[in-house]
């Protein structure tokens, strides 16, 4: 049968590995959470330029659409 002492010596270590792997989480969960911030960062840079774009090819359609009309008539 174990002492006490080891009982106690393997809790205390058993304590710092989950503390560890606490604190590793709270950092992989943290670089996530940075990530996922550059992420959205990105995407809200590509709607507005597929705005932009979707806003030029709209204008370049009514263009077209005028220089039609006025060659029709």
């Amino acid at each position: 049968m174990e002492s006490i002492t080891k009982i106690i010596a393997n809790l205390e270590r058993s304590v710092n590995d989950l503390q560890r792997d606490n604190d590793g989480m709270k950092q992989a969960l943290l670089n996530v959470s940075t990530n996922v911030e550059a992420l959205n960062r990105k995407v809200n840079m590509l709607e507005g330029t597929l705005a932009t774009k979707v806003g030029i090819t709209h204008v370049q359609q009514l263009i077209k659409q005028y220089e039609e009309d006025s060659q029709n008539g």
